[in-house]
């Protein structure tokens, strides 16, 4: 499920991207839309750690 437009991600390979740090999923179409920052889960973040540009390969 994209986490931008909410619609399935459908295919067998590269449907979509996944953030390596926050891990939100979306369409390739969709990746210049998402307007929220990236936010590592708590075990991930560091102190100095700001964030807001998604990794993704």
């Amino acid at each position: 499920m994209c986490d931008d437009c909410q619609n399935a991600l459908i295919g067998i390979v590269q449907q979509g991207f996944v953030c390596q740090r926050c891990k939100l999923i979306c369409h390739p179409e969709c990746m210049e839309k998402i307007s929220t920052p990236c936010r590592p889960s708590i075990k991930d973040r560091s102190q100095t750690m700001l964030l807001d540009q998604h990794l993704v390969r």
